[in-house]
């Protein structure tokens, strides 16, 4: 009988999974909001338990995908009430706008993984996933009080996005319930390149060092490689995907 590790223990993974995912999404927010040097949003704690929630709902629901399952309707009903109370605490402490953009986020993830749609294998997920991951919910990091917003400040979450779409074609691989590959790998492919391209721009521009470039190449060949020898744990693949992210992003962004 084989010994058990720590990351056999599927609560401990899933844990490991959420808190890296979270950490992930509201880094780049967290480091701009230091520069800006401005007050943080009333509710930052509320905030972070309602993405932590999220992550973990997500992750749950994308398991059951996987196995042409879902939730039932009663189930989403709490989630919901959870969600309207975080959202409702965050949206009292600060501007009503920021409840507008948690709904929308809400209802962006019932569509997502009603299993009539399939959302989850078009290219859409990845495009909305890294929107919403890697943008909007760190735009709500950097508003500060007084409630303002300068379109200037979204730049150094362009990175961050393209990230959370190479992530999000990850997912799509491990827990797609059609299993379209040559989609998965051909996206992967597509965003890894927009993602270099990007990072070179940001070289001549002074915004990023050449040696960040090279590692996000180190990186996304380890991530690549560990990742297939964990084909049969998708778990396992999920742990990789999230500390990949949490450690590029970390990367990128400082």
């Amino acid at each position: 009988m084989e010994k058990q590790t720590l990351l056999d223990k599927k609560p401990i993974v899933v844990t490991l999974i959420v808190l890296l995912n979270t950490v992930a999404i509201m880094w780049p927010g967290m480091i701009q909001h230091h520069l800006i040097q401005k007050p943080f949003i009333n509710g930052i704690f509320t905030l972070s338990l309602y993405i932590a929630f999220n992550e973990l709902w997500q992750l749950m629901m994308r398991m059951m995908y996987s196995k042409d399952k879902q939730f039932t309707w009663q189930i989403q009903y709490i989630k919901w009430i959870i969600s309207g109370i975080l959202i409702l605490i965050i949206s009292i402490s600060n501007n009503w706008l920021i409840g507008l953009i948690l709904v929308a986020y809400e209802a962006f993830q019932l569509f997502m993984f009603r299993n009539q749609y399939h959302y989850m294998e078009t290219i859409f997920y990845p495009i909305t996933e890294g929107l919403f991951k890697g943008l909007i919910l760190n735009t709500l990091l950097i508003l500060g009080t007084p409630f303002t917003f300068h379109f200037q400040t979204i730049q150094p979450f362009i990175l961050p996005v393209i990230i959370f779409m190479i992530v999000a074609t990850l997912e799509q691989q491990i827990y797609g319930y059609i299993q379209d590959t040559s989609q998965t790998s051909m996206l992967f492919i597509i965003f890894n390149v927009l993602l270099l391209i990007t990072s070179i721009w940001f070289n001549f521009t002074q915004q990023l060092s050449w040696l960040i470039t090279i590692l996000e190449l180190v990186m996304a060949y380890l991530l690549l490689r560990i990742f297939n020898e964990s084909k049969y744990h998708p778990l396992k693949q999920n742990l990789i995907v999230a500390l990949y992210a949490a450690l590029i992003i970390a990367l990128v962004t400082l």
